[in-house]
């Protein structure tokens, strides 16, 4: 059996055990083909619910284009995954890192494909910052969040009810996981790698956290820009300076002792898809991929503008329960 600490130090690999009375873990891969025409978010995962005895493994698709979501139910005990490194299969489907393959023939859709990963852009591991969570990663909490790419680049096709899409060059992903036990109860999420810039990818998320009976607003913001990585969060000492929620618009401020950024964000048609409570997917997350992020990124020492551009085909979670705002 693989131990604890392995688990931590690579967050990508399955974190959980079946024998866990309330628990949930999913993996979110967004596939954006080459014409920029088709938008899948596909996300597998587990749900372990044994006080209501509503446990599951799941399938969830998203066609972010026309905002269509389904979520495919599998048995638990057709849920494997690797304990060594980051191989999940839920009945004839397959996830990894580096490639998936889609089988599933549910509720009258039929949804078969093969997709290749390349030139993945992954999260660099530090002893003390395994993951995104930082420190955090070795606490217990009520959700952890793991990023596995920031960007790569996309080979194969996804048939869905015989109609086929081709993601040929120019088509690209982004991979990320959450797990624990529920979803906060107020968050935002963005995540946008179609910038005018091909070497940008982003990330922000901000959550209404409890920990040892309080709660504290924690946030982190990474960017990734011609090879380098910028990274806010709380626990780096980062500061939000400024966050305003009106209506589908997020405004956003933020620095470290280096940097400062502005987000301005607008949020498309939202759909509702299924959210973890308790290990329940009884939960609510109103995800639009049609959503704009405007990101400016300044050098403070030298007053200088890094980039400034518009991620477009972006995703966004606004989830916020009045907890947020300042």
């Amino acid at each position: 059996m693989v131990s604890k600490w392995k688990k931590i130090q690579n967050p990508e690999i399955f974190q959980g055990n079946k024998q866990k009375k309330s628990y949930f873990e999913g993996w979110y891969f967004k596939n954006i083909d080459h014409k920029r025409k088709h938008i899948y978010a596909i996300i597998p995962g587990i749900a372990l619910d044994k006080i209501n005895n509503t446990s599951h493994s799941f399938i969830q698709f998203f066609d972010g284009k026309k905002g269509e979501y389904h979520y495919f139910k599998y048995e638990v005990d057709e849920f494997h995954a690797s304990e060594n490194k980051f191989e999940v299969c839920i009945g004839d489907n397959y996830f990894s890192s580096k490639y998936i393959h889609i089988d599933i023939n549910q509720a009258g859709k039929r949804i078969k494909g093969d997709l290749k990963f390349k030139n993945l852009t992954h999260w660099k591991r530090r002893l003390l910052s395994p993951g995104i969570m930082g420190l955090l990663s070795y606490l217990p909490m009520e959700t952890k969040h793991g990023i596995i790419s920031m960007n790569h680049d996309i080979e194969g096709c996804v048939s869905i009810n015989n109609e086929e899409t081709r993601f040929l060059e120019g088509s690209k992903g982004y991979i990320e996981k959450d797990w624990g036990s529920s979803f906060p109860s107020s968050w935002i999420w963005m995540q946008s790698n179609h910038f005018s810039e091909p070497h940008l990818s982003c990330v922000f998320s901000v959550a209404k956290i409890p920990f040892l009976g309080l709660k504290f607003i924690g946030f982190f913001f990474v960017i990734w820009f011609r090879g380098k990585f910028y990274i806010f969060a709380s626990y780096t000492q980062a500061k939000l300076r400024k966050l305003k929620i009106d209506g589908n618009r997020v405004f956003i401020k933020g620095e470290n002792k280096d940097f400062s950024f502005i987000i301005k964000a607008v949020q498309g048609k939202a759909t509702d898809m299924k959210a973890p409570s308790l290990g329940n997917m009884r939960g609510h997350c109103f995800e639009s991929m049609k959503s704009k992020i405007e990101l400016r990124l300044v050098d403070k020492k030298h007053q200088n503008v890094v980039f400034e551009d518009v991620g477009k085909y972006a995703g966004l979670e606004i989830m916020d329960n009045n907890e947020l705002e300042k």
